[in-house]
C-alpha cells in the first residue's frame, strides 16, 4: 500500500494525473484508471473510483497498485485440469465476463464478491459440475468482516425472494416461503472487536444475494454492502464489500479423488483489519 499526502502546490490536481506523478512510468493510464476502478485507491480513508477526483491540499491518497494491476492483467489461476477451470474472480467484475466458448459458469458469485469460481471446460463436465451443486454436495465457504459481533455459530434456514427493485438493482430481503426460494445458511464467527467480527460462511443453498441478505437479517451486515448495510457500528469505512469465497471443495466427477481448491484472502481484507486493530 502507497500512501501520499497533497501539498498546496499539487492542490486542484485530478486524482489519475496526481497518481501518475507519483508513481511514474511504472504504471499506465490506463491501468491506474482501472485500478481505481476496481476500488484499490482511498482517499481520506473513503473509496474513491473516479480519476478526475480534484484533490486537495492536506488530502491523504492510498492506493494498492500491486493488487490493483493484478486485477487489470485478469483473474488470477487456482487450478486446472483436463474438465475445470478455477479463477479468482476479482471485485468489480461480473461472473459472466469469465466465460467463453471454451469455459463455461458452473455457478456465480455477485459482481462486489470476490474468489474462487468454478468454470467447466466441457459440457459434460458443466453437466456433472451443476449436478454436484444441485444435490449440496459441494461444499462452499465463504470469508466475511461484518459489522458488530453475533453469537459464535449458528444456522439459517428461510426463504428469500425480490422486495423492491430500482435503478436497474433488485433489493432481495427474508420472505414467506410462497413468496421466495429456500435459503440455508451455517456460519461460524472466528473473532470479535467490537465493532466488527471475522466470519466464515457455508452455504448450502445458491440464492442470489443469499450471504448479504442472511447477515444483514441478523442485524450484522457485511462491511462495504452499499445495498444490505445502511447503518453501521463500525466508525471506519471499507473500501470494498468484505465477502470472498475462499474456498471450493467437493470429489471430483471424473478422477473420484478430492477436489479441495482455495482462494487466498485479498491483501485489502488484511491490511484493513491490520489497521483497525
Amino acid at each position: 500500500m502507497k500512501t501520499y499526502e497533497v501539498t498546496p502546490e499539487e492542490s486542484g490536481q485530478k486524482l489519475l494525473l496526481f497518481l501518475g506523478q507519483k508513481l511514474g512510468s511504472a504504471y499506465s493510464g490506463k491501468r491506474l484508471k482501472q485500478a481505481l476502478e476496481a476500488g484499490f485507491c482511498r482517499v481520506n480513508g473513503r473509496p474513491e473510483k473516479f480519476a478526475s477526483r480534484l484533490l486537495g491540499t492536506g488530502d491523504r491518497i492510498a492506493i494498492d497498485i500491486q493488487e490493483g494491476v493484478k486485477k487489470a492483467s485478469g483473474p488470477e489461476i487456482l487450478f486446472e485440469d483436463f474438465y475445470y477451470l478455477v479463477l479468482n474472480k476479482p471485485i468489480g467484475m461480473p461472473s459472466e465476463k469469465l466465460a467463453d466458448p471454451h469455459h463455461a459458469l458452473c455457478h456465480r458469485l455477485d459482481k462486489e464478491t470476490s474468489g474462487a469460481i468454478l468454470l467447466a471446460k466441457t459440457d459434460e463436465a458443466l453437466r456433472r459440475a451443476e449436478t454436484l451443486f444441485r444435490q449440496r454436495m459441494v461444499v462452499k465457504e465463504y470469508v466475511a468482516i461484518v459489522d458488530g459481533e453475533p453469537a459464535e455459530e449458528g444456522l439459517l434456514d428461510n426463504f428469500i425472494g425480490t422486495i423492491t427493485r430500482f435503478e436497474g438493482q433488485t433489493l432481495y430481503g427474508v420472505v414467506e416461503p410462497h413468496q421466495g426460494q429456500r435459503a440455508i445458511t451455517q456460519w461460524k464467527c472466528d473473532e470479535k472487536r467490537g465493532d466488527w467480527s471475522f466470519v466464515r460462511c457455508f452455504p448450502q443453498t445458491g440464492r442470489t444475494h443469499q450471504l448479504r441478505v442472511h447477515m444483514a437479517s441478523m442485524g450484522h451486515p457485511i462491511l462495504g454492502d452499499k445495498q444490505y448495510g445502511k447503518v453501521y457500528r463500525s466508525s471506519t469505512i471499507p473500501p470494498r464489500l468484505f465477502l470472498h469465497a475462499r474456498r471450493l471443495s467437493f470429489k471430483h466427477p471424473f478422477s473420484g479423488g478430492g477436489f479441495d481448491v482455495e482462494a487466498p484472502l485479498p491483501a485489502a481484507f488484511v491490511e484493513w483489519m491490520e489497521e483497525t486493530l
